[in-house]
């Protein structure tokens, strides 16, 4: 019963990995080739892949064995540990998923406005303002205009 549990997660844990490793390549590359810089830099990519690992690691790995384990037939003894039915899944999940973060990557300043772009924003809960400025504790600081160079 143990051993097809962990077979079982382990192949879990593949599947949601490399779904998360696919998403992360697409999109890096094709916003590489179509913005000439990458989306995520480094560091989040790096950030990205600790949560991912550590989150799905301790969620797969404090899965209890089910009695319905033992109703299945035994895997074949030449069983690929990734099989054809993981693989749809796994381009399945990864197209829908790059296609939402697309749709961030691309559209999503005109959805989101970060509010640094063109003149100093007014709204006081978000981005760089006045009295922001004017609270900076360095008296060069509080004589900028707005200006990034």
């Amino acid at each position: 019963m143990w051993g097809r549990n962990v077979f079982d997660n382990i192949r879990r844990f593949l599947q949601f990995q490399l779904t998360v490793n696919v998403v992360a390549l697409v999109v890096s590359f094709i916003g590489s080739v179509v913005l000439q810089d990458s989306p995520l830099a480094a560091i989040q990519l790096l950030w990205v892949n600790l949560i991912m690992d550590s989150l799905a690691s301790l969620a797969l790995a404090t899965e209890l064995p089910k009695a319905e384990l033992l109703q299945r037939p035994p895997y074949r003894k030449k069983e690929y540990i990734i099989n054809q039915r993981m693989i749809k899944h796994i381009l399945g999940q990864a197209a829908f998923q790059s296609i939402i973060l697309f749709v961030f990557v691309f559209a999503g300043h005109t959805a989101i406005p970060e509010g640094v772009e063109g003149p100093m924003n007014t709204d006081p809960n978000m981005g760089i303002t006045k009295a922001l400025i004017d609270s900076h504790p360095n008296p060069e600081m509080q004589t900028w205009t707005g200006e990034f160079v």
